[in-house]
C-alpha cells in the first residue's frame, strides 16, 4: 500500500491506554486512594440508560465501596458512594517513555496540545495536580464528587 493512501484518526486525548502504555507499564485513568495511593478496583458493573443523552455506570468492590459514573454529551462526574469511603482521587497514569499532551493547569482547567491542536477540559467540581515528570494528571473530588465540563464545544 502506497504511503500517500493512508489515512490516520485521532482524538484529541485526555486517558489513551493505547498509545501511553509499555510492554511493562499500563496506562490509563485508575482511581486510587488519596492517602496509600493503592489503587482501589472495582468489578460487577450496572449500567443504567437514564435518558437518552444520559448513561450511569455502577461498580462495586469486596470492600463495599461503589463507584458511580454519570456521562452525558456536556459533562461526566465521578463520585465514591458508600458509607466508609475512602479518601480517594482519580489519576491518569503512562508510561514513562510517552509523550502526554497535557501542558499546563490554569485554575480549572487543563490545556493540552495533540498534533498541533490545542484544546481543554475544565472542571465544574474538583481540582488538577499536574507533575509532568512523574507522567502523572491526579484530579482531586470537591466534596466527594469530580465533574468534567465537555459542553465548550473545544473537547
Amino acid at each position: 500500500m502506497d504511503a500517500s493512501s493512508k489515512t490516520f484518526f485521532f482524538t484529541l486525548p485526555v486517558v489513551d491506554g493505547n498509545r501511553w502504555a509499555s510492554s511493562k507499564e499500563l496506562s490509563g485513568m485508575f482511581v486510587v486512594n488519596s492517602k496509600t495511593g493503592e489503587e482501589l478496583h472495582f468489578g460487577d458493573l450496572d449500567v443504567k440508560e437514564l435518558s437518552d443523552e444520559t448513561l450511569q455506570v455502577t461498580a462495586s468492590n469486596a470492600n463495599g465501596q461503589k463507584l458511580q459514573i454519570t456521562m452525558s454529551e456536556k459533562q461526566m462526574e465521578v463520585k465514591l458512594l458508600s458509607p466508609h469511603s475512602a479518601a480517594w482521587t482519580l489519576e491518569i497514569r503512562a508510561a514513562s517513555g510517552a509523550e502526554l499532551p497535557f501542558r499546563k493547569v490554569v485554575g480549572r482547567t487543563l490545556q493540552s496540545e495533540f498534533r498541533g491542536h490545542s484544546y481543554e477540559l475544565s472542571l465544574i467540581k474538583g481540582r488538577y495536580q499536574f507533575t509532568p515528570e512523574k507522567k502523572t494528571l491526579r484530579i482531586q473530588p470537591f466534596s466527594g464528587v469530580v465533574k468534567f465540563d465537555m459542553s465548550r464545544g473545544n473537547i
